[in-house]
């Protein structure tokens, strides 16, 4: 029975291998017939697509910041700790944008509105990704080297209140904050919405932040495989995944950012598809749990049933000794 798990798990541990090889070709041969291919483009004008990815993106990261925090209540695993702190930035950074959509929506172009480069705005998401990447490499190695962690609350919530000061000062301090891609001048500009936005370039400082964070999701989807091949646990199996598009979307935007209201990039789609394997993850590890719930059911019924049982046989034995011991006995003496 032993040999079978164990051939099972391993088995299990060399199919997620196979899926992570399979998703860096697929990413790469992706990434490079973006870089060869123009007609493909990495920019996109889509100010209502914008829209819906940012809030899907938010939604899935609070989200799996909540059942990352519930895990780490019920089993106490500290990398689920840092993966509830993590997603919660990301939750907040995605929220940021999203925020700016909404306000801008109904501002004309006149007004700097919808197309106006967003100056704070990818500052605050590089930052918000960086202190995930970080939060995410941290909390892996934690658990791998079976670390015990302190001040669960300033592990949880510390993160998420150092980017919304972050927030802050890059919105009030725009013009000091340094750009991490071109801005676009307005002039000259035909009527909305036949307006098309000449799309943002890479500054130095954008590229190599954004590949130093692309590096780090790199390095916390190998962290968290390790981790998984050490507990099985399904949910970061489908993360380590995920973490791969995260790190190709990275990538992306270090050569293609999304600075514009309504600009979507090939990073943001990518980014996308990190959200909806989360979700299949958090789908798959439900799943898993309560086939392991009603296994457990099944046991537990059994073990009822033989202590029923044994209990039966108990009683049985101690009512045989009592007659025995007492009727018998009170007859012989009778009898005597």
């Amino acid at each position: 029975m032993l040999l079978s798990q164990n051939f099972v798990r391993v088995t299990r541990l060399d199919r997620l291998d196979a899926v992570l090889a399979g998703v860096i070709v697929v990413l790469a041969s992706v990434s490079a017939a973006v870089v060869f291919l123009p007609m493909l483009g990495g920019q996109h004008v889509e100010a209502g697509l914008d829209l819906v990815l940012d809030t899907f993106a938010t939604v899935v990261a609070l989200g799996v910041a909540v059942v990352a925090w519930v895990r780490f209540r019920e089993i106490g695993a500290p990398v689920a700790l840092f993966q509830a702190s993590a997603f919660l930035v990301l939750a907040i950074a995605s929220g940021a944008s999203l925020l700016f959509i909404v306000g801008r929506l109904d501002v004309a172009i006149s007004d700097f509105g919808l197309n106006m480069p967003r100056e704070a705005q990818p500052q605050i998401t590089a930052a918000g990704h960086l202190m995930a990447a970080v939060l995410l490499v941290f909390g892996a190695a934690v658990s791998l080297r079976g670390i015990r962690v302190r001040h669960q609350w300033l592990i949880l919530l510390g993160p998420a209140f150092a980017l919304l000061a972050i927030i802050q000062f890059a919105s009030a301090w725009s013009p000091y904050v340094p750009p991490l891609s071109s801005v676009f001048i307005l002039s000259n500009l035909p009527t909305w919405p036949s307006f098309q936005p000449v799309p943002p370039s890479p500054t130095a400082l954008g590229v190599w932040l954004h590949l130093v964070v692309g590096g780090l999701f790199v390095l916390a989807a190998e962290l968290t495989r390790r981790h998984h091949r050490r507990t099985g646990a399904m949910g970061d199996g489908f993360l380590s995944v995920g973490l791969v598009f995260a790190a190709f979307g990275e990538f992306h935007t270090a050569f293609y950012p999304s600075t514009y209201g309504g600009l979507v990039s090939s990073g943001d789609i990518l980014t996308v598809a990190f959200a909806v394997v989360l979700l299949i993850g958090i789908e798959a590890e439900g799943r898993a749990t309560r086939a392991e719930l009603g296994l457990a059911n099944e046991t537990l019924g059994r073990l009822k049933d033989v202590e029923v049982r044994r209990a039966s046989l108990e009683e049985r034995t101690r009512l045989s000794r009592e007659l025995h011991d007492g009727l018998a006995q009170d007859l012989w003496l009778a009898k005597l």
